[in-house]
């Protein structure tokens, strides 16, 4: 699926779609938990608010510097 197609489908349809992709990830924003995922050739988060207890947003993205927080989560030590 390429972006531009991606932004016509209603937000359900987004979740669906992401879903069906590559978990990457989560990180915490108060009060969102945000879960990454990589579809064929963009990115996804899903904002999960959890004083709603829904998802309130779905961000899809190509621009690689949005990944830096997760990269702190990631343990390369096992690599050394």
């Amino acid at each position: 699926m390429k972006l531009n197609d991606f932004f016509k489908l209603s937000v359900d349809e987004q979740v669906e779609t992401v879903s069906k992709g590559d978990f990457l990830g989560e990180r915490e924003a108060k009060p969102y938990l945000i879960f990454l995922f990589n579809i064929e050739n963009f990115y996804a988060e899903i904002f999960y608010d959890e004083l709603k207890n829904k998802i309130t947003r779905v961000k899809p993205f190509k621009a690689v510097r949005i990944l830096e927080p997760y990269l702190e989560k990631v343990n390369i030590e096992k690599l050394f």
